[in-house]
């Protein structure tokens, strides 16, 4: 049941400003006070087990709303009424800092309000021409800024986070003319993509002329004046957006946390009262998290302002490595344009799910399979090579729900260990068959990774019972975040040693039994694995039987599925690939949290970090780099070029982690196999970028896994470097 509301007065009235600022300031704290969302009063929510016996009484009665549960719906309508006429009523005003201050806020909140009520009153009740006017404003500009933060909201809502339309509204006053707005909106941590900047452009040429940017001065980039307690919003925003993990136990715990604290930090006028507020019921945070945050504002308040803005170059104007621009002149629109790029969609389904419905049911009823050894007999009878891949399809196709629910049937009460060993390359006779139930196993992980209607161990389960693995997907898929390193020079980053004391070590086991182990010892949250990735297709080969790393570990986590939302399906080969700007550049990774459910009775949840690491191949691929550090046909492993090629990869992975929180990093022999990488030297790089200032003492423990059976020269190399 939403709010109604009856058409807002519009009056010419002399206004006192002392009363009307009081009168707008009053309103702003109470509505702020109460830090409700109007349409959403009329629901339960956070309800103990008296509330919910009485709530079917109560929820048809206004007086019973109010007496028992604390909901006045009536008093919220009439605050919010109040303050939409007051700033939908025609005034005219002197110059006064301190009014325009008030009236802005007022504005603002109404405008958020409103926009949570719902679309269709949002566009009716919207202020859209302002009465306010002063010596020195531009109504025009300001009335313009608001439609188009209106007009993006109601059209284009899913493609902008908050931060973006702070980002826009801000970019709007500052500039000078619509060239320079869409040059600052492509600028920044926030940035915005090219088709959201065009849809922007579009609007503006055909809803105004140059006159609303006319008469606009920019502001200064940095603040000349100490920081005030309000000016660190953004960055403590920022902080509490990327570690959710550290405010509670579980996805429901955590949101609440972070939004009390928001809600918190908007409504105090001073840092004491903010922290007044943390302490009050309900969701009172404790004496750690306070601490927490208590810290960071203070290290905010007392960082002085930087003497230059960091530059961010674009992957075509760096002249190293050469690789770049290899694959720019195949396509310009590969890399990144920006040095944080969020790809995560508002759906929560993976676009690589495809359906073949009666066409698959027909060919393995010609077959009649029933059983495991049947189908590997009918694959091996299919397919002596890989599975080929096509645009339409195959019959063994790993992303069709048809072929999925089949190995959900077929591996229907397989054990964790038993998936594990059947992964293996020689569990079976013939590499056929091997292949057979690898493909197998693959769809029915898919399935598990990307469907909601199939649990973490690979059974069926209804909608009522899917709300904890929704939550979960939802999580993995927010955490997805593009960095493009290699943009900043190195001298932009602090070289400051931490106060940990790192433990590195080199074991003989695979990625998953070093997570395994580590996670029974240390916080999943604080855990990192490298996934030592393509860079231009997620998940390597892993559609037709590859058995590398990066194949392995997406074989059994939902890494491919998050991984999906910045790729698609080659409509040419039918092999995955990432989207445009959306490529994985040198020095750059991706980072997102992952679930990890074949190697414990549990599954593990814990942040992956995807590397691509150069490919030294002796090759006439355009996509290898053999020939920028050969030497008489031979790979120039001791030159400078070399191994600040292999440390710019390096130091991708240890920024991510440090910029992410990661105190356990689990990485491996990078690049020393189908790569050819010099072992010797990895490790010598290895060994001199951890010991690096920037991040020598920022993790508690580093382990390289090298298993002996793989290549034994991998871990001796290794051995003796960090043995010393």
């Amino acid at each position: 049941m939403a709010i109604t509301f009856k058409p807002l007065r519009h009056k010419n009235e002399i206004w006192n400003e002392a009363d009307l600022k009081i009168k707008l300031d009053t309103l702003v704290k109470q509505i702020n006070g109460r830090r409700i969302c109007v349409k959403r009063n009329l629901t339960l929510k956070k309800a103990n087990i008296l509330q919910r016996m009485i709530w079917p009484i109560a929820q048809n009665s206004q007086k019973c709303r109010k007496w028992f549960l604390g909901i006045d719906t009536r008093s919220n309508q009439l605050l919010f009424k109040r303050i939409g006429y007051l700033i939908s009523t025609k005034i005219t005003l002197q110059n006064d800092t301190s009014l325009i201050q008030s009236y802005n806020q007022a504005l603002s909140l109404y405008t958020t309000y409103l926009t949570k009520i719902g679309k269709k009153t949002a566009k009716k009740y919207a202020v859209d021409t302002f009465a306010l006017k002063i010596s020195g404003h531009t109504p025009a500009s300001e009335d313009f800024k608001n439609k188009l933060l209106t007009h993006l909201y109601l059209k284009k809502r899913s493609s902008f986070s908050d931060w973006h339309f702070k980002k826009i509204a801000v970019d709007f006053t500052a500039a000078e003319n619509l060239d320079d707005f869409c040059l600052r909106l492509a600028e920044g941590e926030y940035a915005l993509m090219p088709p959201s900047i065009k849809f922007i452009r579009q609007f503006i040429n055909e809803n105004a002329d140059g006159a609303v940017f006319q008469s606009q001065t920019p502001p200064p980039p940095f603040q000349k004046a100490p920081l005030c307690f309000k000016q660190v919003q953004e960055p403590l925003f920022a902080y509490l957006d990327e570690n959710k993990r550290k405010f509670g136990k579980d996805s429901k715990e955590r949101n609440t946390c972070i939004v009390k604290i928001k809600n918190a930090f908007i409504a105090a006028q001073h840092e004491s009262e903010f922290f007044s507020y943390l302490l009050l019921p309900p969701h009172a945070l404790d004496k750690n998290q306070i601490k927490k945050i208590k810290d960071l504002i203070a290290t905010l308040l007392n960082v002085p302002s930087p003497k230059n803005p960091i530059e961010y170059t674009p992957v075509a104007d760096r002249l190293f490595p050469s690789i770049q621009q290899r694959c720019l002149s195949k396509d310009p629109d590969l890399y990144p344009t920006q040095l944080i790029t969020k790809p995560f969609t508002q759906a929560i389904k993976s676009s690589f799910l495809v359906d073949s419905g009666s066409t698959f049911k027909k060919n393995y009823n010609q077959i009649a399979i029933s059983n495991l050894e049947q189908y590997v007999s009918a694959f091996k009878s299919q397919f002596t090579k890989p599975v080929p891949l096509k645009a339409t399809g195959c019959p063994f196709d790993i992303h069709d729900r048809q072929f999925q629910n089949f190995a959900l049937f077929l591996l229907e009460g397989k054990t964790n260990e038993e998936i594990q060993d059947r992964q293996h390359p020689n569990y079976y006779t013939s590499p056929a068959q091997n292949a057979a139930c690898l493909q197998l196993i693959r769809a029915r992980n898919f399935a598990i990774a990307s469907r909601e209607d199939v649990d973490w161990k690979g059974n069926f389960i209804s909608k009522e019972k899917n709300k904890d693995k929704l939550a979960q997907m939802q999580a993995n898929w927010k955490s997805l975040t593009l960095y493009d390193w290699a943009g900043l020079p190195d001298e932009n980053f602090a070289k400051k040693t931490g106060n940990k004391k790192t433990q590195i070590s080199i074991t003989e086991e695979d990625t998953f039994s070093a997570i395994k182990r580590m996670a029974k010892t240390c916080d999943p949250a604080k855990l990192a694995w490298v996934n030592m990735a393509s860079a231009h297709h997620p998940g390597g080969s892993y559609q037709n039987g590859g058995r590398g790393q990066e194949e392995t570990t997406v074989t059994n986590s939902d890494a491919i599925v998050v991984l999906s939302q910045a790729a698609k399906i080659c409509t040419n080969t039918g092999q995955a690939i990432y989207q445009k700007n959306l490529h994985i550049p040198p020095g750059g990774n991706y980072f997102h949290q992952t679930t990890i459910f074949t190697i414990s009775k549990k599954p593990i949840t814990c942040n992956s970090i995807v590397q691509p690491f150069a490919d030294f191949r002796m090759s006439t691929d355009p996509e290898t780099e053999f020939i920028d550090y050969q030497s008489e046909n031979k790979l120039n492993v001791v030159s400078r070029r070399y191994i600040e090629r292999i440390k710019l990869d390096m130091k991708g992975v240890l920024r991510t982690a440090k910029k992410q929180g990661q105190e356990v990093l689990i990485l491996g022999a990078t690049g020393c196999g189908k790569l050819q990488h010099h072992t010797m030297a990895e490790a010598k790089a290895w060994s001199a970028v951890l010991n690096d200032p920037e991040f020598a003492g920022h993790f508690k423990e580093v382990i390289f896994t090298m298993p002996k059976d793989h290549n034994p020269d991998d871990y001796d190399s290794f051995t003796k470097i960090f043995s010393h």
